[in-house]
C-alpha cells in the first residue's frame, strides 16, 4: 500500500512517496473523454517507459444519495474505478492522484433542484452562450448551463458522504488501495474551485445563496442594527432581520462585458458590494475545508489531499472565492494547491506564468503544482473540445518551451503535471517523453539544491482589499494579472507572496515589495507594515491608491500623503515630469528617462482608466514627482512620485501596471540587482537562471547571482569564475545556468 506525504526538505516542500523523497511530476490524462481511453492509455504507457510513474486521472461522481436502498444502498463508484483500471493497466507501477469532482451540473444539477427547490444557480445576467462548456458525467461536451449552488448545505453533506465511500472502498480494495497517492478534490466552474459563471452571468441568485449570504451577515455583524449601521443606511430604513436581506443584484461590475464605471468601493453605503465579495471567498474556502478535513480522517492521513486554489492573477476578482487563500493555507489537512498555466503568454515567446502567490503556499509547508496543459502539435484524435488556446507547432519548440517551464520548477520549487487535457494525444509520441525524462533528471539533480526561493524584490497581494474591487476587468486585469507578467521580463529574482506572509516576516530577503490591492489596510496592518518594512530595510511601492486606507496610514508609510480624485473614470496614462529629475531619481546610470517605457496596462494593454483616482495631496518637499497623469481631468497632476523613509524609498504609483522596464529602474535605484536588461523571460532561483528568448535573435548577458563558475544545464558548457556570461540566443530559445560552488562537479 503506498503511502504519500508533502514534507520539508531545506525548507522546501518536498514529495514523499513510500517514505522516499520523489520528483512531483506526473502525468495527467483525462479519462473522462468518452471513445478516448485508448489515448489516455497510451500516453501512461510512453510516460512509464520514460521513467515517470506518478499519474492522474479523473473523474466526476454523482453525490446524490443512492437510488436503490433496496439495493443495500451503495453507491456507483464505477467511473472511478474505470479511471483508476485505466492508469493501472496501462502502468503496473502507477502511483494515481485520483482527481474527483464532487459538484453536479446540467441535468444533474436540475434533477436535484426537483428535489432541493432553490438550490440550482440562476442568474441575472445570462447570454445566449457563455461559451463555458466541460466534459460531462457522460463523456460529452456539455455547455455549463447550471449548477447545485455551493451554498447548498445538503449538497455538502451528500458530497462529504461519497467522498468517505470512495476512499472506504478504495482502502479496502487489494489493487486500488496499493496505486493510489491520493485525491484531488474538485469542485464548481471546470472543477477549480471558483464559482460557476461568475465571470460571464455574475453572481448566483439562487434561494441557496441567499441562505448562505443571510447566515454570513448575522455571524459578522449579529444585529440587524449593527448591519444597518455599516451599510449606512438611514434610520428607520433596510432589513428588520436578517431574512429580510436581499442578495445585491445591483453590484457593480456584475456585468463585465459593460464599461465600468467605477473601479473601487469607496463609497460609504458600498458594505454591503464587499460584504458579498467577503461572503463569496468564505463560501468556497468553508466548502474546501470541510471537504479537506472530510478527505483527511477517510484516508486517514496516509493519502495526500490536493485542491485547485489560489489564483489571484488570473481569477483577479475577490467574487470568484479565490481570495481565502490565508485561511486554506492554515489547514492542516490540506497538502498541495494547483493551478494550470497563465493562459495568455503561454507558448513559445511567452512568460508561462504562475497563477497565484506560490512562494506563499511554499512558505506553508505546502507544494503548489503547475497544471502544463500546454498544447502540443501533436493529435491522434480531435473532438468538440475546446481549441481556444493555439498549439505550440513542433517538437524542437516544445522542447523550449518545457525548458523553460523547468526553469519554474527549479527557481520556485513546484511541481507539475504534464496533461493531455482533453485526451487528444498530445503526450503520445515518446519524443515528447523523451524531453520530459530529461528535464525530470535536471530537476531531480538541481531542485533540491536550489531550496526555498529567497528574492530581493517581492509582489504582494492583500487578498482582503481587493473585495474593494467594482469591476474586475478594469481594476484586476490591469493591477494583478498584466502587472504580474511585467515582473517576468523586468531581469530580476522575484517572488510572489500574500501580503500576509510578508507581514508575518516570512520572507526576510526582501528589499523591495510591490503592494497590490492595499485598498483597505487597518492601522494595526499599517502599523504591521511599517515595522516590517523598517526591520527589513524594505522599499515599499504602493500602486494605484489607497483605497479606503487611512490617510495618516497612507502618510506614515509613503512620506507624503495622497489625495482622492473623484468623477468618472480618468485615464491614468503618464509622462516623465523631467527626464533630468528621473534619470536622477531612478537610474544610476544616468541614462535619460523615456516615457512610453513607464507603461501602464502592461505588455501589449492599453491605458488603463480609474474611478476613483489618487494623486499627492498637496506639494511635499520631502518628496520627488517623477510623472504626471498625461490626459482628461488628471493631467499635470502628480502621478508617481518617491521619497525617503527611514533610509529606504517609499513609492507612489498610480497607475495600475508598470512597464517591465520600470519595474527594473525602480528596483535598480533600490540597489536590487538586476539580471538581464533585454525584455526576455527571467525566472530567477537561488542558484537558477533560466533566459526564454522573446522574438528576436542576439545575445543575452546575464549578471551573476552569486560567484563560482557556472553550468549551462542543458548543453553542459562550462563557465569559469571570471567568465562573461554571454548567451547566443535564437527566437524562443531557452537557456538556464546553474551557479556552482567551486568544488561542484560539472554534471
Amino acid at each position: 500500500m503506498h503511502s504519500a506525504a508533502i514534507r520539508s526538505v531545506n525548507g522546501l516542500p518536498t514529495l514523499f512517496v513510500d517514505g522516499r523523497p520523489e520528483v512531483p511530476m506526473l502525468f495527467f490524462g483525462n479519462t473522462e473523454v468518452a471513445g478516448h481511453e485508448d489515448i489516455v492509455a497510451s500516453e501512461i504507457r510512453l510516460a512509464a517507459a520514460a521513467g515517470v510513474h506518478l499519474h492522474s486521472v479523473c473523474t466526476h461522481l454523482d453525490v446524490r444519495p443512492p437510488a436503490d436502498p433496496a439495493a443495500g444502498g451503495r453507491r456507483d463508484l464505477s467511473r472511478a474505478f474505470q479511471a483508476l483500471d485505466t492508469a493501472i493497466g496501462a502502468d503496473p507501477d502507477a502511483c494515481i492522484l485520483l482527481r474527483v469532482n464532487l459538484c453536479l451540473y446540467g441535468r444533474r444539477a436540475l434533477a436535484w433542484e426537483r428535489e432541493h427547490p432553490g438550490e440550482a444557480m440562476r442568474f441575472a445576467v445570462a447570454p445566449a452562450a457563455s461559451g463555458s462548456g466541460m466534459v460531462d458525467e457522460d463523456g460529452r461536451w456539455v455547455e455549463q448551463d447550471t449548477m447545485v449552488s455551493l451554498a447548498s448545505d445538503d449538497w455538502l453533506a451528500c458530497a462529504e458522504a461519497t467522498l468517505r465511500d470512495l476512499a472506504e472502498a478504495v482502502e479496502a480494495h487489494p489493487v486500488y488501495s496499493r496505486h493510489l497517492l491520493g485525491y484531488h478534490i474538485a469542485g464548481a466552474e471546470t472543477g477549480e474551485w471558483f464559482h460557476f459563471q461568475l465571470r460571464e452571468r455574475g453572481l448566483d441568485l439562487s434561494p441557496a445563496n441567499a441562505r448562505g449570504f443571510r447566515r454570513f451577515l448575522a455571524y459578522r455583524y449579529g444585529t440587524p442594527e449593527a448591519l444597518r449601521r455599516a451599510w449606512a443606511l438611514p434610520d428607520g430604513d433596510g432589513p428588520a432581520t436578517f431574512d429580510a436581506v436581499a442578495l445585491p443584484a445591483d453590484l457593480p461590475g456584475n456585468d463585465r462585458s459593460l464599461p465600468a464605471e467605477r473601479t473601487l468601493l469607496t463609497r460609504p453605503d458600498d458594505r454591503r458590494f464587499i460584504d458579498y465579495a467577503d461572503y463569496a471567498s468564505d463560501l468556497v474556502a468553508d466548502r474546501i475545508l470541510r471537504l479537506a478535513r472530510c478527505g483527511r480522517a477517510a484516508t486517514r492521513g496516509r493519502r495526500l489531499i490536493v485542491f485547485f486554489y489560489g489564483y489571484h492573477f488570473d481569477l483577479y476578482d475577490a467574487r470568484t472565492g479565490h481570495f481565502r487563500l490565508n485561511r486554506i493555507l492554515a489547514s492542516p489537512d490540506i497538502d498541495a494547491l494547483s493551478s494550470p498555466i497563465c493562459y495568455t503568454d503561454r507558448n513559445e515567446g511567452g512568460v508561462g506564468a504562475l497563477m497565484g502567490p506560490v512562494d506563499s503556499v511554499h512558505r506553508h509547508g505546502k507544494l503548489w503544482f503547475v497544471e502544463n496543459d500546454l498544447r502540443t502539435f501533436h493529435v491522434l484524435r480531435s473532438g468538440p473540445y475546446g481549441d481556444w488556446v493555439p498549439s505550440i507547432p513542433d517538437l524542437p519548440t516544445l522542447r523550449e518551451v518545457y525548458r523553460r517551464e523547468a526553469g519554474t520548477l527549479l527557481a520556485h520549487g513546484t511541481g507539475s503535471w504534464h496533461m493531455d487535457l482533453f485526451a487528444k494525444g498530445w503526450h503520445a509520441l515518446p519524443e515528447i517523453w523523451q524531453e520530459i525524462a530529461s528535464l525530470k533528471k535536471a530537476v531531480e539533480d538541481w531542485r533540491q539544491q536550489n531550496g526555498p526561493l529567497s528574492p530581493e524584490t517581492v509582489l504582494l497581494v492583500d487578498e482582503a482589499g481587493l473585495s474593494l474591487s467594482a469591476h474586475a476587468e478594469a481594476l484586476g486585469m490591469n493591477l494583478l494579472y498584466r502587472f504580474r507578467l511585467e515582473f517576468y521580463r523586468a531581469g530580476l529574482r522575484f517572488g510572489l507572496f500574500t501580503l500576509e506572509d510578508f507581514l508575518d516576516g516570512r520572507v526576510p530577503s526582501a528589499r523591495l515589495a510591490f503592494l497590490a490591492g492595499g485598498f483597505a489596510l487597518s492601522r494595526d496592518t499599517a502599523v504591521r507594515l511599517a515595522q516590517r518594512l523598517r526591520e527589513q530595510a524594505c522599499g515599499l511601492v504602493w500602486m494605484h491608491g489607497p483605497g479606503r486606507t487611512a490617510d495618516e496610514d497612507v502618510a506614515a508609510l509613503l512620506g507624503f500623503g495622497l489625495r482622492r480624485v473623484e468623477g468618472p473614470m480618468q485615464s491614468l496614462a503618464m509622462a516623465a515630469a523631467g527626464p533630468s529629475t528621473l534619470a536622477e531619481a531612478l537610474s544610476a546610470r544616468g541614462a535619460a528617462f523615456q516615457p512610453p517605457a513607464m507603461g501602464d496596462a502592461g505588455r501589449g494593454g492599453g491605458v488603463s482608466a480609474a474611478s476613483p483616482a489618487w494623486t499627492l495631496a498637496e506639494p511635499d518637499p520631502g518628496s520627488t514627482v517623477l510623472a504626471a497623469y498625461a490626459e482628461g481631468p488628471l493631467a499635470g497632476y502628480p502621478a508617481f512620485a518617491c521619497a525617503r523613509v527611514e533610509d529606504t524609498r517609499r513609492w507612489f504609483f498610480g497607475g495600475m501596471a508598470m512597464s517591465a522596464g520600470l519595474v527594473r529602474e525602480v528596483a535598480r535605484s533600490s540597489g536590487i540587482p538586476v539580471l538581464l536588461e533585454t525584455p526576455d523571460t527571467c525566472i530567477a532561483g537561488n542558484r537558477t537562471v533560466t533566459i526564454h528568448s522573446d522574438g528576436s535573435p542576439g545575445i543575452r548577458e546575464v549578471a551573476r547571482i552569486r560567484p563560482g563558475p557556472v553550468l549551462e544545464l542543458h548543453t553542459g558548457r562550462r563557465f569559469e569564475a571570471g567568465d562573461p556570461l554571454r548567451l547566443e540566443m535564437p527566437p524562443h530559445s531557452t537557456r538556464t545556468l546553474v551557479f556552482l560552488s567551486e568544488e561542484e562537479p560539472t554534471l
